[in-house]
């Protein structure tokens, strides 16, 4: 009987510990490999593939379940940290591919699909992540041979962008004509 208390003890310690190291979190940036277009948290929490630089809004943190490096099937999250802080996922969500507050919820999980130059994704339901014609928003597709196929890039840099001119119609650092 000491034995198996011991052995049970043992074993639920090594899976706690494991199950406890394995999941590991990134912040990357998703390029469609085929447009070189960055996968955008764009509003009302919808996603699309329209940035060609790495921005704020192109910034996202995924989460592997087992850790490592993504192998195909590892169940993966996707989080994305709005400006104010408050924290989305990706989600199936219907026929948009959008982001949601509850990170608990099966629809924000995707299963990994390795490609030859990247990666795609799988939603709970079966279907694959897509940018369906004539749209640069995401999708689906029960086709996998349709899937985007994304390049993973691991700690991204925020590009600068140029100066925007003021609402004014006056540059930054110049002063506006007095009346």
């Amino acid at each position: 009987m000491k034995n198996t208390i011991h052995l049970i003890t043992t074993v639920t310690a090594i899976l706690t510990t494991s199950a406890m190291a394995q999941t590991s979190e990134k912040q990357v940036a998703l390029r469609w490999a085929a447009d070189k277009r960055y996968v955008t948290a764009f509003r009302g929490n919808k996603m699309n593939v329209t940035a060609s630089k790495i921005g704020p809004d192109q910034l996202l943190t995924l989460i592997d379940a087992n850790g490592g490096d993504l192998a195909d099937g590892d169940d993966v999250q996707i989080k994305y940290v709005r400006p104010d802080g408050n924290i989305t996922y990706c989600w199936e969500n219907g026929d948009a591919f959008a982001r949601t507050p509850k990170g608990t919820d099966p629809a924000t999980h995707f299963k990994i699909k390795k490609a030859e130059k990247g990666i795609s994704l799988q939603t709970a339901s079966g279907k694959f992540i897509a940018v369906p014609p004539g749209t640069k928003d995401l999708g689906y597709t029960a086709d996998a041979s349709q899937a985007v196929v994304l390049e993973v890039i691991e700690n991204p840099m925020v590009e600068a962008s140029e100066p925007k001119p003021a609402a004014s119609g006056t540059q930054p650092g110049e002063a506006k004509a007095a009346d």
